[in-house]
């Protein structure tokens, strides 16, 4: 389990350094999961500002450097791009799928902020049990979002098919499949039955798409925001998983 949960904080951390590059790089103009509001004046001080707390944290975490708080930044800085930038786009168009898989990309990546948070080890008892309670809210939240992904396979199976690369057989199988997958890991990580098994085999699935699906389509498309954006998001999404795995909010009850 030590293994694996540093696997998971290694791979988040990875992700989380690559939205800083991209955040840097695009000066904040990201197509995707979105940290910096378009309307602000000085946006590209914004977005530099924003690429160097995402690289910090990121740097933080991987080497376990106050990786706390490096966490709980990062959950409030998630949370506030989906009560900011995310809530009202979703709100305006309530039908539109892409708005409400950011949302929830968003969320997800927030609430592995606050799983990671609560799987590192610290002294004080009183502290400690705070950061628990933080992991388990944050095993609600990537419960949730797991469902609200599976549900949105179920509603679109044909696109997600297309996504699948060509070389794969039976395209409508695996949409279905993995709608089914992500549903179920909810379910199981909500109601902890079998709930570390269903994140350990989450994360593989992630893992699987970053190596199967995503870094294709980036090596085809090299200066594609969305799609370095979408690799990222698999890569952190496989991180929170592994995480959530050896966690105590998935484990026991408080």
């Amino acid at each position: 389990m030590k293994v694996i949960s540093t696997f998971g904080r290694i791979l988040f951390a990875a992700a989380i350094i690559g939205f800083g590059i991209q955040h840097f790089l695009c000066k904040g103009v990201v197509v995707g999961v979105e940290l910096v509001p378009p309307w602000p004046p000085s946006h590209i001080f914004w977005g530099y500002l924003i690429a160097i707390l995402l690289l910090l944290c990121g740097l933080s975490i991987a080497f376990r450097k106050a990786a706390v708080i490096a966490a709980l930044l990062l959950a409030i800085l998630f949370f506030n791009a989906v009560v900011v930038l995310d809530l009202p786009k979703v709100l305006a168009r309530v039908m539109d799928l892409t708005e409400r898989t950011r949302f929830f990309e968003s969320l997800s990546l927030g609430a592995g902020a606050l799983i990671i948070a609560g799987g590192v080890v610290i002294g004080s008892r009183g502290l400690s049990r705070a950061l628990h309670i933080c992991a388990m809210i944050g095993s609600w939240l990537f419960a949730i979002s797991l469902i609200i992904f599976g549900t949105s396979h179920f509603l679109v199976p044909s696109f997600i098919a297309t996504l699948i690369p060509k070389w794969i057989q039976w395209h409508l199988f695996w949409a279905w499949f993995t709608g089914i997958a992500f549903v179920a890991a909810g379910v199981a990580i909500l109601l902890r039955r079998y709930a570390a098994t269903a994140a350990c085999m989450l994360g593989i699935m992630f893992l699987a798409w970053v190596a199967v699906l995503h870094a294709p389509r980036i090596y085809a498309a090299l200066h594609s925001t969305a799609e370095w954006n979408s690799g990222l998001v698999a890569l952190g999404m496989a991180g929170c998983s592994f995480a959530l795995c050896s966690s105590t909010a998935v484990r026991r009850r408080l």
